[in-house]
């Protein structure tokens, strides 16, 4: 099996020093810095908004939801969903919480990533 770092630290001299910026404020989740990186985020990927959040946790509730909430909804409760079964519960919990059918599928331990020929496999038993 490859070795893959989970978690490394890849910052510069001048993210630490955006980082101390923000500690130096003391306002961490709705200060000017954040309301900047939304602007500039969301004119960078040609949108209209763009919202920060405070965790991956965070984002993963949005999202499921902003599929929920919408003029044409593209989920609605007791749809199935694929899902690796290596993850965090909070890649699970957020679709739990709409209702949600999970489907579990194994990773490739080379990639972490989907066993493709099972996903195939799961792709086939859900679209019968």
């Amino acid at each position: 099996m490859s070795n893959y770092p989970l978690a490394t630290n890849t910052w510069d001299d001048k993210e630490l020093q955006a980082i101390q910026s923000v500690i130096d404020k003391d306002i961490y989740s709705m200060g000017d810095s954040v309301a900047q990186f939304e602007q500039d985020f969301a004119q960078f990927i040609n949108r209209k908004y763009c919202v920060m959040v405070s965790s991956g946790s965070a984002a993963n509730l949005i999202a499921t939801a902003a599929l929920f909430y919408t003029k044409n909804p593209m989920l609605k409760k007791g749809d199935e969903v694929i899902v690796p079964a290596v993850s965090w519960s909070t890649t699970y919990f957020p679709l739990q919480q709409y209702g949600l059918k999970l489907k579990f599928v194994d990773i490739d331990l080379d990639t972490l990533n989907y066993d493709l020929e099972l996903l195939s496999l799961r792709l086939q038993v859900i679209l019968r």
